[in-house]
């Protein structure tokens, strides 16, 4: 733990360091904008930095950063924060790997639940934890690698008070080291939704980019992400990382 500890310490103070190499603008989302079956390998972290630029300037500009990490198998935590303005509000996250059937290479299924959002501040955010379930397809053959995910999502304080959201997407592998994703998140209750792709970059062993732009019908801007991410193994910092399952 004492490890653990450290290590999540020189991240923190680390993004405070890296952060201005941003600071020309972009802006936030997850890897994806929705949830995925996914957790890290048990025994690593992934710290990502952000960037977000909305074409609306009066919207902003956003820089914040992630951490997650994966002590059991299957079980994934983590927190966000921005820092582009005032520290904070952390929010934090929890997903677990109910099944897992594509990592046992038996079938190609897995499915996850969980919840993010999660303050101990209610009225510094206006927002109740969104709690979803996913279900992940791997390994599609059609002209290439395709992973596909689909689920559903419970916001108790949303854009109608109480939103119950329908949200899919895919990764497709261009080659070992470039990826394309797509997703889409729908507010099921008032019909609206954000739409989102982009790239991912794996450069070497610890360390990869991503870009990818968001339609949002709420605003109706386009939102420009750009992402740093660092993974490595909190028992070997040296020791080879490998993707997700």
């Amino acid at each position: 733990m004492k490890r653990l500890a450290l290590i999540f310490t020189l991240a923190i103070l680390a993004s405070f360091v890296a952060v201005p190499a941003f600071a020309g603008g972009s802006n936030l989302t997850n890897l994806n904008n929705i949830p995925i079956t996914d957790t890290l390998e048990e025994g690593t972290f992934e710290w990502d930095v952000w960037a977000r630029y909305n074409e609306d300037f009066a919207r902003g500009r956003r820089i914040g950063n992630r951490i997650f990490g994966a002590l059991f198998e299957n079980f994934e935590f983590g927190m966000s924060w921005g820092i582009s303005r005032m520290a904070g509000p952390v929010e934090l996250a929890l997903k677990y790997k109910v099944l897992d059937e594509y990592g046992a290479r038996e079938f190609p299924v897995s499915l996850a639940v969980g919840a993010e959002g999660i303050t101990g501040n209610y009225d510094r955010t206006g927002m109740d934890p969104t709690i979803y379930g996913v279900i992940g397809i791997h390994d599609v053959h059609l002209g290439g690698w395709w992973d596909w995910y689909v689920g559903v999502a419970h916001n108790p304080t949303g854009y109608d008070d109480e939103d119950n959201s329908l949200f899919a997407g895919f990764k497709y592998w261009i080659d070992d080291d470039l990826q394309f994703n797509a997703d889409y998140w729908g507010y099921n209750d008032n019909e609206e939704y954000v739409l989102a792709g982009g790239l991912n970059y794996d450069w070497v062993n610890h360390i990869g980019f991503q870009g990818w732009v968001e339609r949002d019908s709420v605003t109706e801007d386009n939102v420009f992400v750009l992402e740093l991410a660092v993974r490595a193994d909190m028992r070997d910092l040296t020791a080879e990382v490998s993707d997700p399952e």
